[in-house]
């Protein structure tokens, strides 16, 4: 139903632009109405595509790193894995640019305990965000055959989180 509403929603939209140019433009042709109908129809068809496209697509995603990582979905309805003891929260972003579309995985590695110095720190290598009372690092991935590039890219970023963390502790510990 929602697909449905997409296509008429794009329709009307190009039926509304088509009335307006044959009355401004003063054609008494109902070829334009029907050539802009067409148009609405085909844009309202692909965008439709791109979003069953999407939520297919995040689904498979999301059921893979489950069973990748040993996840589950937690009380808010997300994908949550457990990586290297830390907790990782899975969304999912796809973006059209028009010629191209591009599909991410977003983890938010939460780290919600970590003292002040080490999330200033973290926050000049990670985008740092605050979402529920709970600060995460947010990492955008690409996911890649069965996960592999998702899996190598969130790994290398947990070394690099606890890295600093360790060099902020020891050098704590120096002082």
């Amino acid at each position: 139903m929602k697909y449905l509403r997409i296509i008429i929603i794009w329709i009307s939209i190009f039926l509304i632009l088509g009335y307006l140019v044959k009355y401004f433009g003063e054609i008494n042709y109902n070829v334009i109405l029907y050539i802009f109908a067409g148009i609405g129809l085909i844009i309202g068809i692909v965008k439709a595509f791109l979003i069953y496209f999407a939520s297919s697509s995040k689904s498979e995603i999301f059921a893979q790193a489950r069973n990748m990582f040993n996840g589950k979905v937690n009380l808010n309805g997300e994908t949550e894995l457990l990586i290297n003891d830390k907790k990782i929260i899975l969304d999912y972003k796809l973006e059209n640019t028009g010629n191209r579309v591009f599909e991410y995985v977003i983890a938010k590695i939460d780290l919600t305990n970590s003292p002040n110095e080490i999330m200033s720190k973290l926050k000049e290598k990670f985008d740092v965000i605050e979402l529920n009372n709970r600060t995460y690092a947010v990492v955008y991935c690409s996911w890649g055959f069965k996960g592999v590039e998702f899996k190598e890219r969130i790994e290398t970023k947990l070394i690099e989180i606890e890295s600093i963390m360790i060099k902020k502790n020891v050098s704590q510990h120096l002082i």
